[in-house]
């Protein structure tokens, strides 16, 4: 048994950080109507014991130009029964305030009020990405081998969503809504924390979920499971008075949504490209689902979402060839682990499995970092068309991100079990592991 190991970051979902993109200069100024009140019929220069302004006909102007009118009147009660020795009277105003106040439109546009008088505008919309690429787990190598990722050690994405805008916009992450909270879960063994301010880490250490095999002899990329999110949302809200922020969570127009949550399906690569052919009655039924943002996924064949899928697998064109799987992968993208050669060679009459024990290896003192782009069809909610304009038309954009340093790390490990080749193997005998640092799993290659 070989246990994979390395030092790696905490798997951050982040929002990109631009330029402020305010709602603040928006506001008309809202009617105000202010009523005295003294403490009897002779004034005699004293001051009134309170005075009543009332706060009506709320409206604000969105960037295209869009008045949203508010119903409802605020108020703030001000008292000066000091003066008049009235000990129940405090100094401070008494306020009646608007709290998520709809426009009249019907619009996801809010108001709250402050103080009474000052207006607070929340606009709120969602963006409904069609998929979202969760994990890359390449096949190990021999027929009947196995690796299996330590509960707790975590393996997920870690994506960025900024480059879907085409204006500047400061977004805050959160967790979970006024819909659906989340404590941490969101369905199948996937989770989510706050990692930051600006970042969400989701990752899945499920004990259920973290054995993979392959059936073939030698390395066979076919075999390399890609795990998809079908129904993943996307809300945001911005603010006149805060940062605007966004929610990863799940299509509330999924049919599916109130059962498993979180919708995550599996693939091989040799499925999604057409080579192997889907005949489990589940995910058929899945794949064919419809619903608001969502829609069915199309494929196999160039330029459909199986292919884009797919091509999240650096090495998904590899199959099985021998020669191709002799390389050296990426350095800013995968690191090598600290394990042993594995010898993949024939062991007579007997096919054993052979054991390789390593420990986690620290992160080196300096800081890489690579990221890639895919974009995917999503549906937006209409108040966003001009408070986030997105780059592409009904397209957003998921940007896989590593950064890694020697301050921020955790530790991942996995178990390798290889079954050896038969004696008719005629393939390379040396396999390296790495690790994929924007997956979290290990990739095996053969070593020249």
């Amino acid at each position: 048994m070989c246990v994979l190991g390395l030092g790696r970051p905490v798997l951050l979902l982040m929002a990109m950080s631009h330029a402020s993109y305010s709602l603040a200069q928006s506001w008309n100024t809202p009617t105000c109507t202010q009523t005295v009140t003294y403490a009897g019929p002779s004034q005699g220069g004293r001051p009134p014991l309170f005075v009543i302004n009332k706060y009506s006909d709320w409206k604000w102007v969105d960037p295209a130009g869009v008045t949203h009118t508010f119903p409802g009147t605020s108020a703030t009660k001000y008292y000066n029964g000091a003066h008049y020795g009235i000990a129940s009277a405090g100094p401070n105003p008494v306020v009646t305030d608007l709290g998520k106040v709809q426009a009249s439109d019907g619009s996801p546009v809010f108001l709250s009020t402050v103080n009474g008088g000052t207006g607070v505008v929340k606009v709120k919309g969602s963006i409904y990405p069609k998929y979202k690429v969760l994990s890359v787990i390449y096949a190990p190598p021999g027929n009947g081998s196995t690796v299996n990722y330590s509960t707790g050690s975590g393996w997920g994405t870690v994506s960025t969503i900024g480059h879907s805008f085409s204006n500047a916009i400061d977004l805050t992450a959160q967790i979970g809504n006024s819909g659906m909270p989340w404590a941490g879960s969101i369905g199948m063994g996937w989770s989510e924390t706050i990692a930051n301010e600006k970042s969400i880490s989701i990752t899945n250490s499920s004990a259920a979920n973290s054995q993979f095999s392959n059936s073939t002899d030698g390395i066979d990329h076919n075999q390399d499971i890609i795990e998809i999110w079908l129904n993943p949302a996307i809300d945001l809200t911005h603010s006149s008075s805060a940062q605007a922020s966004w929610t990863l969570t799940n299509n509330p127009g999924d049919p599916n949504n109130a059962v498993v949550g979180a919708n995550v399906v599996s693939l091989t690569v040799a499925q999604l490209m057409g080579r192997a052919p889907i005949d489990n009655p589940y995910l058929i039924a899945q794949f064919k689902r419809d619903w608001p943002g969502g829609g069915p996924l199309t494929g196999p064949g160039t330029d459909t979402d199986f292919h884009n899928i797919a091509q999240q697998d650096p090495y998904y064109a590899l199959g099985i060839d021998f020669s191709a799987n002799t390389f050296t992968p990426d350095p800013a993208r995968f690191t090598l682990a600290k394990c042993p050669k594995i010898h993949y060679e024939p062991s007579g009459s007997v096919m054993q499995s052979s054991g390789y024990v390593t420990q986690s290896q620290s992160v080196e003192s300096h800081q890489k970092a690579f990221s890639k782009n895919y974009s995917v069809s999503a549906s937006i909610s209409h108040s966003f068309t001009t408070l986030f304009a997105l780059s592409v038309s009904n397209h957003m954009t998921w940007t896989d991100t590593f950064i890694q340093n020697d301050s921020h790390s955790t530790n991942i490990g996995a178990s390798l079990n290889i079954v050896k080749p038969p004696n008719t193997w005629k393939g390379p005998t040396g396999i390296a592991a790495y690790t994929d640092n924007i997956y979290g799993t290990f990739l095996f290659t053969y070593t020249p």
